[in-house]
């Protein structure tokens, strides 16, 4: 049978003791987890190393128009409007796809303050700068498209929250423990949980999430070389010791 959140909650409230196995959380107690677990989701959808994939949609884009929006009730529906745009690219009516430089606010605010004349016209446009309103973002590109054209945006995967108790809970190999651990921790000051409990639950925590956080991180490029050591270029070998090639 599928995993659903009363599942979820009914783990992690029999890991710290507060059901015993078998025990079904009471209606108060299955509403509270909800909400916590929802909570908990929300948070981990604003970190990047909770997020397992990228996604990529399309969206109309009319000519002659600056702006749009972006979320559950904007010109481009989406079930929640992303946290950043990590890339993008338009396509016209030829097929011709040219990608373009993406700025996110607030941190890149500073692109679309500078600009002096918004209001100019060509196309393709060269940048889109994306303001993470809420509960809609906004998209802005520039130069102004003067053509009908496809917008392609890239952006994080977002963990959808669960609606009731019987929704089933569906994320890749290694959420549920992160999920239903972290939850358990969650629960410490709801119930009364003993500290060497917690002590044991928090490490589960720790470890579940590290497992998932390690395969969503993107290392960051290492040079082989030692520190201080030029690169020969070519098919040259450096020497360190004499500091000749």
């Amino acid at each position: 049978m599928p995993t659903t959140a009363l599942d979820i909650i009914t783990a992690a409230m029999q890991e710290i003791g507060a059901n015993a196995p078998g025990e079904v959380p009471s209606a108060a107690e299955g509403s509270t987890g909800l909400k916590k677990l929802n909570r908990m989701l929300d948070q981990w959808n604003a970190q990047k190393l909770y997020c397992y994939a990228n996604v990529f949609s399309t969206h109309a884009w009319p000519s002659g128009q600056q702006s749009r929006t972006i979320g559950a009730t904007g010109n481009f529906v989406v079930s929640v409007r992303p946290v950043k745009i990590l890339s993008a690219a338009t396509e016209d009516a030829s097929g011709v796809r040219t990608p373009i430089s993406v700025h996110n606010g607030p941190a890149d605010s500073q692109f679309w303050a500078d600009l002096l004349l918004r209001t100019v016209s060509s196309s393709p446009p060269s940048d889109l700068y994306y303001s993470p309103d809420w509960p809609n973002g906004t998209l802005y590109l520039y130069p102004k498209p003067n053509t009908a054209l496809t917008l392609e945006l890239e952006s994080n995967v977002i963990l959808a929250a669960l609606a009731a108790l019987g929704t089933t809970f569906t994320l890749p190999p290694g959420y549920e423990d992160a999920v239903s651990y972290s939850l358990a921790e969650s629960f410490y000051g709801t119930f009364k949980t003993p500290m060497e409990t917690q002590v044991v639950i928090s490490d589960l925590a720790r470890k579940a999430r590290a497992a998932i956080q390690g395969l969503n991180s993107v290392p960051s490029p290492m040079g082989s070389r030692d520190s201080g050591i030029p690169n020969g270029g070519g098919n040259a070998d450096f020497n360190w010791r004499t500091g000749s090639f």
